[in-house]
C-alpha cells in the first residue's frame, strides 16, 4: 500500500492527537466542549487522561470521503494525465475527500524518501518507478539505479529504461555520479541560449529531444563508508541537485537513516518533494524537512 496522503505516517494512525504541553487543561472536559470541537473540525472528538495531562483526540471519519486506509498502485493510475510520460507525472497518494496528490518531474525535479525499515519507503519507491517506466517511452526516460544493499532493485534489471545495469559497488556508484555531473555540464552548454529547461528545449527542437535521466539511490547511508567518502558523495549530490533540475537530470534519494550526517541541509534544500515514512524518534522526524514550516501532511 502507498501512503494515505503526502506520504505522512501521521495519517496512518487510527487517531490524531492534538494538544500542547503549554496548554493547561482542566481535570475533565465538559461534553458540550467536546461537541463544539467536533462540530468545528467535523470529526468525532473525545478526551483521554494520561500522566502528561488530558489528551484531546480528534478521530478520523469513517465515511467514504475520509482518508483511505490503503491506496493501491492500480487504483491511482486512472488519475494520471495524458502527458504523464512527457512530464514524468506520479501520484503520491490520495488524501481527504479523495483528493489526489500528484507531482511531476518537470515542476518537482528531485525527491527525498526517508523512513525506518518497514515504514513504507520501498513501497513508495517502487510505485514511483513503476509509474515512470509504464508511461514514459524509452526515448524519453533513462534510469540509473544504485542499490548498495543488493536487494531492493533486482526486479528492474530487465527494464528497457535501465541504463548501464544496476550498480551495487560503492566505487562504481561514485564514478556514476561523476559521469552524471559531466552529462549535466554538457546539457547545460547545449541548452545555453536556447531554452531555460529541458521541456522547453524538447518543444523547440523536436528532432533533437533529450531524455530525462532519473538517478535512484536506494540507500544513501551505504555510500558513506568513511567521512572522506561521505563528503565526496554529498558534494556530488549537491552539484547534481542544484544544476540537474533544469536540464532533466533528476534525483530520487532514499535512506533508512534520516540524520543530518546522511541528508545535510545542502541536499535537502533542493529536494522539492520530501516523503517521510515511519521513523524511530522525533529527532529523525524533524530532520527530513528543512524547517518546521514544512511539517505538513
Amino acid at each position: 500500500p502507498l501512503y494515505s496522503s503526502a506520504a505522512s505516517d501521521v495519517y496512518k494512525r487510527q487517531e490524531l492527537l492534538s494538544t500542547s504541553k503549554n496548554v493547561v487543561m482542566p481535570p475533565s472536559i465538559h461534553p458540550d466542549t467536546l461537541n463544539e470541537l467536533g462540530d468545528a473540525c467535523k470529526r468525532p472528538v473525545t478526551a483521554r487522561r494520561s500522566d502528561g495531562g488530558v489528551w484531546v483526540i480528534v478521530h478520523r471519519n469513517g465515511y467514504v470521503s475520509a482518508l483511505p486506509e490503503l491506496v493501491k498502485h492500480h487504483e491511482v493510475l486512472q488519475h494520471l494525465p495524458l502527458n504523464t510520460g512527457e512530464i514524468g507525472a506520479m501520484i503520491l497518494g490520495i488524501g481527504e475527500h479523495r483528493q489526489v496528490h500528484m507531482v511531476d518531474l518537470d515542476h518537482y525535479p528531485h525527491i527525498l524518501i526517508a523512513g525506518a525499515s518497514g515504514g513504507g519507503k520501498s513501497n513508495m519507491l517502487n510505485h514511483i518507478l513503476c509509474t515512470l517506466i509504464r508511461f514514459a517511452p524509452v526515448h524519453e526516460l533513462r534510469i540509473r539505479l544504485i542499490d548498495p544493499k543488493r536487494l531492493e532493485m533486482t526486479f528492474y534489471r530487465t527494464a528497457p529504461h535501465l541504463d548501464g545495469g544496476i550498480i551495487y559497488n560503492v566505487d562504481e556508484a561514485i564514478d556514476t555520479l561523476d559521469e552524471m555531473i559531466e552529462e549535466v555540464m554538457a546539457r547545460t552548454t547545449l541548452l545555453e541560449g536556447k531554452a531555460r529547461k529541458l521541456s522547453d528545449f524538447n518543444a523547440r527542437y523536436p528532432n533533437n529531444k533529450l531524455p530525462r535521466i532519473v538517478i535512484v539511490i536506494e540507500e544513501m547511508a551505504a555510500l558513506m563508508r568513511s567521512p572522506k567518502e561521505g563528503d565526496a558523495v554529498k558534494e556530488k549530490l549537491t552539484t547534481l541537485a542544484n544544476l540537474g533540475r533544469a536540464v532533466g537530470v533528476h534525483l530520487i534519494l532514499c535512506t533508512q537513516l534520516p540524520i543530518v550526517q546522511v541528508i545535510p541541509s545542502t541536499i535537502k534544500v533542493s529536494m522539492w518533494v520530501r516523503i517521510a515514512g515511519r521513523v524511530q524518534n522525533s529527532t529523525e522526524s524533524v530532520t527530513i524537512p528543512v524547517s518546521y514550516t514544512h511539517l505538513r501532511a
